[in-house]
C-alpha cells in the first residue's frame, strides 16, 4: 500500500522556517540565554567607540590618596565635609552630589547639617539590600541610611546600587527601587534632575517600561527595570577630577593671604560628585574600561547620560530578532551551498559585516548585540 505524499511549496515550507527562527530566536533573546555574550559585546563595542565628551558641568571630587595621607585615614572627621561645602557654596556650585555613606550618627552632624542647610543643594546617598521579584530588582531592605542628625538637611537622596555581574563589572543599575511603598531613584538621574529643576517625584516609568524625567522621555528601561551605564571612557580620561584635599587647602590659604594652588573659581556652576577613591578602598569595582574603576564615577556617568541625553538604548527584542535570524540564517544557507573551506571564509566575513552593523548601531542608534552571529 503506497500512502500519499504531502507535497509542500517550498515557498511555503521557507516562510513557516523563517517565522519559526524568528519566534525561537525571540524566545532566546527574552530568556536572556546569550546574556554572557551580550555582556562581552557590550564592554567590547565601549572600548572601540571614540571616548566621549562628558557635560561640562560635572566634576569629580576625589577623596584620594592624597586627601588621607593629610587628613587621615577613612572615615574622615565630617568637620571637613561641613568645610567643603562652605566653599564649594562659596565658589557657587550648583549641585552637590556626596556619594559618602553617612549612616551613622557623629558629634560634627550639627556642623554637617547646618552647612548642608546653607548650601541649599546637597542630595546623599541610601544603599538598599536588593534582590529580584517578579524579574525586577526591588529594595529588600536597608543597608546605610542618612544619619538622624542631618537627614532632614538634605535636598534629596538617591540609591547608590548598582548591578554587579558574574564576572564582576558594573554595566547596569537599577533606576528605581521601591522601599516602604515610595520609588527611591538612582543618585545620578536624580543629581541630573535637580540640574534640570525637577525632583524625584518627576521621574517615572510608565507600563511600557520607558523612563520619562517630566515630559521628557529618558530612556526604555531593560526586562529587570535595570539602566546600561554610558561610561563615557576610562576613569583617567574622562570628567574633570579635583583634589578634595586641594580644595580644603586653597581655601584655607586664602583665609591666611597666601596664594592658593588650586583656583575653587572653576567650581562654579558645576555638578560636583564627591566620591572616594582611595586605593584599597570598598567603594571601587570593575567596568568595560578599567579593572578598578571608583563607583562615583558610574553615578557622574548616569548624570552625564540624563544631561546629553546619551543613554545606551537596547533595539526593540522584535528588531533584533529579526536581524539576528537573518543572520543566523544566512549562516545555515552558506554552509549548505558551500564547500566547507569556502563556507569557513564567507563565514567570516559575515560575522565581519554583523560586527560593523554592531558597531554602528551601538555608535548611533542601539545596541544591537553579537552572540547570534557568532551562533551561526
Amino acid at each position: 500500500m503506497k500512502y500519499p505524499v504531502l507535497k509542500i511549496d517550498p515557498k511555503i515550507l521557507a516562510i513557516v522556517l523563517i517565522i519559526l527562527c524568528v519566534l525561537l530566536i525571540s524566545w532566546f533573546n527574552h530568556l536572556g540565554v546569550f546574556d554572557v555574550q551580550e555582556m562581552r559585546a557590550y564592554d567590547w563595542l565601549m572600548r572601540m567607540r571614540p571616548i566621549e565628551t562628558p557635560h561640562p558641568e560635572i566634576v569629580i571630587i576625589e577623596i584620594s590618596d592624597d586627601t588621607l595621607g593629610n587628613l587621615g585615614q577613612w572615615p574622615i572627621s565630617r568637620d571637613y565635609h561641613a568645610a567643603l561645602l562652605k566653599v564649594l557654596s562659596e565658589a557657587g556650585a550648583r549641585v552637590v552630589v556626596m556619594d559618602l555613606l553617612l549612616s551613622e550618627p557623629d558629634t560634627a552632624d550639627a556642623v554637617l547639617s547646618q552647612a548642608m542647610l546653607a548650601s541649599g543643594n546637597v542630595y546623599l546617598p541610601y544603599a538598599f539590600r536588593i534582590e529580584k521579584r517578579g524579574g525586577e530588582f526591588v529594595a529588600a531592605g536597608v543597608l546605610a541610611g542618612i544619619s538622624a542628625g542631618i537627614v532632614s538637611a538634605v535636598s534629596g537622596a538617591g540609591h547608590i546600587n548598582v548591578i554587579v555581574d558574574p564576572d564582576g563589572k558594573v554595566r547596569r543599575l537599577p533606576l528605581l527601587l521601591r522601599h516602604r511603598k515610595k520609588d527611591v531613584v538612582a543618585l545620578g538621574v536624580l543629581a541630573a534632575a535637580a540640574r534640570m529643576g525637577y525632583d524625584a517625584h518627576d521621574i517615572r516609568v510608565d507600563e511600557r517600561g520607558i523612563a520619562r524625567l517630566g515630559n521628557r522621555l529618558l530612556v526604555p528601561l531593560d526586562r529587570e527595570g535595570a539602566i546600561w551605564v554610558n561610561y563615557p571612557g576610562p576613569w583617567t580620561k574622562t570628567f574633570r577630577h579635583y583634589s578634595y584635599f586641594d580644595i580644603l587647602k586653597a581655601h584655607a590659604d586664602k583665609k591666611k593671604g597666601l596664594r592658593p594652588r588650586f583656583d575653587t573659581s572653576v567650581l562654579k556652576d558645576k555638578i560636583c560628585f564627591v566620591g572616594l577613591t582611595a586605593a584599597g578602598t570598598s567603594d571601587l569595582r570593575a567596568n568595560p574600561f578599567d579593572p578598578v574603576y571608583p563607583m562615583v564615577g558610574v553615578h557622574a556617568s548616569i548624570c552625564d547620560s540624563v544631561l546629553r541625553n546619551a543613554f545606551i538604548k537596547r533595539l526593540s527584542l522584535l528588531f533584533r530578532s529579526l536581524i539576528d535570524s537573518g543572520f543566523f540564517l544566512a549562516g545555515i544557507k552558506i554552509c549548505l551551498a558551500f564547500s566547507p573551506v569556502a563556507a569557513f571564509f564567507a563565514c567570516i566575513a559575515l560575522a565581519v559585516i554583523w560586527l560593523g552593523m554592531s558597531w554602528i548601531s551601538f555608535s548611533f542608534w542601539g545596541f544591537l548585540g553579537i552572540s547570534w552571529c557568532l551562533f551561526g
